[in-house]
């Protein structure tokens, strides 16, 4: 990916520094983006809402099984290329 982008835009109703703001903030966001890292956020959640009683054994198997689905949904997205939303 080239360190360089040009971006050619019409400021309307705010400033240009803000929509600036918003595409270089998903750019990063994304290019630094760790799916594994996220899985492991998510499952600590899940185990600590358990030990405190909040969730059964059950329900967190439940929330396991599709925090895995939403984690190999994600990798099979992610291709390494940042795209400007539509």
């Amino acid at each position: 990916m080239p360190n360089q982008f040009y971006h050619l835009c019409k400021a309307l109703n705010r400033p240009l520094s803000s929509s600036m703001r918003n595409i270089l903030t998903g750019y990063v966001m994304t290019y630094n983006f760790d799916p594994e890292r996220w899985y492991e956020k998510e499952y600590s959640v899940l185990e600590i809402l358990r030990e405190k009683g909040n969730i059964t054994d059950i329900e967190f198997e439940e929330q396991c099984s599709k925090l895995l689905n939403r984690y190999e949904e994600m990798l099979s997205r992610l291709d390494g290329t940042y795209q400007l939303p539509k």
